[in-house]
């Protein structure tokens, strides 16, 4: 069995906001055995034609501490994230962000998240989560507690 939420909510015009959560449950004839939740925010933003990256996340009101890596063996190097882990801007992404597109880029950020962050953040009255772009201009996300309304 597999159990997949996800929630979207349009940020403004610019983009959109998603969390999912995952428990993987697999079970046979002898036992069963589920693996921990997985938590991530995708955020989708279209903010003109150019690309955008990101190099911090800010949740206000809680204390929260970056993970900067590639995440590329999740059961492996989850256990290293502090609160949440974000991939870094490589050197051969740097040139792109000085190019002028023809159209709408739209540009996706996944912020991978810990329990005890989860926890952390439903106890919040509502969600403000501020994205830092690489070039420190500042995306701010606000919206009602859904971890809290939803139970995740």
């Amino acid at each position: 069995m597999r159990f997949v939420a996800r929630i979207l909510v349009f940020i403004n015009v610019s983009g959109l906001f998603l969390l999912s959560a995952c428990a993987l449950e697999s079970c046979n004839k002898y036992f069963c055995r589920k693996e921990y939740p997985a938590y991530e925010l995708e955020f989708v933003i279209v903010d003109g034609k150019k690309m955008i990256d990101f190099t911090n996340v800010i949740f206000d009101g809680v204390d929260a501490q970056p993970s900067i890596f590639y995440l590329y063996e999740p059961s492996a190097q989850l256990e290293t994230i502090k609160d949440f882990q974000i991939n870094p801007v490589t050197e051969y992404q740097r040139p792109l962000f000085d190019i002028i597109f023809p159209v709408e880029v739209v540009n996706t950020f996944v912020v991978n998240l810990r329990q005890g962050l989860i926890d952390r953040l439903k106890a919040q009255d509502k969600l403000k989560v501020t994205l830092i772009s690489h070039d420190h201009k500042e995306y701010v996300v606000q919206l009602p507690n859904f971890l809290k309304e939803y139970d995740f």
